[in-house]
């Protein structure tokens, strides 16, 4: 909706606004309405379109069921469940608890294209943790490309071993990639890849924060490039798969395959487990590899 049509309304336009509950009514005339209570932060300026403080649509009962104050200017209103996902474009929710704790890291700007940052996080006590990567908030900006966030690919490991195992992974191009864990006290890497849009507002600065919530403090530490931290974090995840297919029809009962992708995390594979005392030969071939990208050395069509 634009600016002028939410202000009309009695909405500040680009604003952010509580949502303090949802309810379901019955309308003697409408029947069920699905109604959510919200609050203006600046505790004035209410939305004034269906089902706002003074609206006609109000019975005496419904409002003594909801407590309804018309009187009061106090930012706290209710707007229809349709009216609500017309005029706002984004919900979030805020995780909070007494007992955990925040830490972060700034990563200065860089004026790379992609720019991939690798961390070392040391994990005190077990417990849950939210790892995110926070972009800077496109609200000061007007410009239509400063108004978008880049795409970022997050990606947590435990080192053992055998190499890297997956803990978690996340990819969007929102103000906050995050991804929550239950990870025990150790070492743990972390790959955050931001592909930054191209923006001429010289405001816009190409940095993200790294913050960790969760169960205690931790420490973050920028290293050097791990090289094999996606592919073996990855391989970990295919060895567990319960998506393996056998190749026993085919006069292989010895090999097994996997071909998963994961939107939320940015990441796939096809995975080959061969247990046979004898190579085996497949080839696949992509008629469409719209928004796949192979890890290097492949490329093409045709594995």
């Amino acid at each position: 909706m634009t600016e002028a049509k939410q202000k009309k309304l009695g909405l500040v336009y680009e604003h952010a606004y509580s949502v303090l509950s949802a309810v379901e009514v019955m309308h003697p005339q409408k029947g069920k309405i699905r109604l959510v209570k919200m609050r203006n932060p600046w505790g004035s300026e209410e939305w004034t379109g269906p089902w706002s403080d003074k609206s006609n649509l109000w019975t005496p009962e419904l409002r003594k069921q909801l407590d309804l104050r018309p009187d009061l200017n106090d930012g706290i209103f209710h707007m229809d469940l349709n009216d609500f996902k017309q005029n706002f474009n984004t919900v979030e929710i805020c995780m909070y608890r007494d007992v955990y704790q925040y830490t972060s890291y700034r990563v200065p700007k860089t004026g790379n294209k992609k720019h991939t940052t690798y961390f070392r996080m040391k994990v005190f006590v077990d417990g849950e943790y939210s790892v995110t990567v926070n972009q800077l908030s496109t609200r000061p900006f007007k410009s239509a490309e400063s108004a978008k966030y880049s795409n970022v690919r997050l990606v947590i490991a435990r080192k053992d071993p055998k190499g890297y195992v997956l803990c978690g992974a996340a990819q969007s191009n929102e103000l906050k990639t995050f991804s929550k864990m239950l990870l025990k006290a150790g070492e743990y890497i972390v790959y955050a890849k931001v592909e930054w849009i191209e923006v001429t507002d010289p405001l816009y600065i190409k940095e993200f924060v790294l913050s960790v919530y969760g169960r205690d403090r931790v420490q973050i530490q920028e290293i050097p490039k791990q090289p094999q931290l996606v592919l073996q974090s990855y391989l970990s995840k295919a060895r567990a798969s319960k998506n393996l297919e056998n190749y026993g029809d085919s006069g292989y009962p010895g090999v097994f395959k996997a071909f998963e992708v994961f939107d939320k995390e940015g990441f796939g594979y096809i995975y080959f487990r061969n247990t046979e005392n004898r190579g085996v030969q497949s080839t696949i071939n992509f008629s469409n590899r719209e928004g796949l990208k192979w890890k290097k050395p492949f490329s093409g069509n045709i594995l």
